[in-house]
């Protein structure tokens, strides 16, 4: 019966969490670098996670949701197989492409993430540790694709998560996230594109490039009943 229970509050506060915010989209296995959820169990409901607590990690979606997770430590490792080509039927005259089909190289990435919650000692807050990643979509054509070089792009990103919820109710909580970001981002063999450039000399081959940021997320939870919650979580820009 537990089982039963836990299936169907799910898929209900998924559709939940859509229906009432008006976020009804296809789903998608991958937002290109941008990851559609984090922790396996909202990876497993395609995103549609924001009203859904199960683990450490729904804390990334929804900061609200950790004051109903209990004390618990999650480790997880996302294995990302992506694979990458793109087909030219001839090469151009004014622009050179390789012609035929061309794959990108190394289709395997690994992407960790972690979750600690512990609850306080008042019975109503929980205090959260959250570190999640973007990436595993950049590409890597080791021919010379456009003329300059082995060819391909490459984002990574970092967040640490210090995040609080609070239970301002027996059925809802609020929640905010401090976000900790790092990220690194690279470019190679797109040196013939320096002209449509606006700084030609740092365009291409000039290894990682650094940044750090900091922003934040908030949001909310209410429990309808066993079977039916609503959320909203907000975020704005990171600096």
């Amino acid at each position: 019966m537990q089982s039963y229970r836990n299936s169907a509050r799910s898929r209900l506060a998924a559709l939940a969490a859509i229906g009432v915010f008006g976020l009804v989209s296809s789903s998608h296995a991958t937002e290109g670098y941008f990851s559609h959820a984090w922790g396996t169990e909202g990876k497993g409901l395609a995103g549609a996670c924001l009203a859904y607590v199960e683990g450490t990690l729904s804390g990334a979606a929804n900061p609200a949701s950790v004051a109903f997770v209990g004390k618990e430590f999650d480790v997880g490792l996302d294995v990302f197989m992506p694979y990458r080509h793109y087909d030219a039927a001839s090469a151009s005259a004014g622009f050179p492409i390789e012609p035929g089909r061309v794959n990108s190289t190394e289709d395997i990435f690994l992407i960790p993430s972690m979750g600690f919650n512990i609850p306080m000692k008042d019975g109503a807050s929980s205090f959260a540790l959250l570190f999640y990643g973007n990436g595993g979509m950049n590409t890597n054509y080791k021919s010379g694709v456009f003329g300059a070089g082995p060819a391909g792009v490459n984002l990574e990103q970092a967040f640490f998560a210090p995040t609080y919820a609070r239970k301002v109710g027996p059925s809802t909580s609020v929640g905010v996230g401090l976000l900790l970001c790092y990220q690194e981002f690279s470019a190679n063999g797109l040196a013939n594109f320096a002209g449509f450039s606006s700084d030609p000399t740092h365009l291409s081959d000039r290894g990682n490039d650094q940044s750090e940021g900091i922003g934040v997320r908030l949001g909310v939870l209410h429990n309808v009943n066993d079977k039916l919650s609503v959320a909203a979580s907000w975020q704005p820009k990171i600096s």
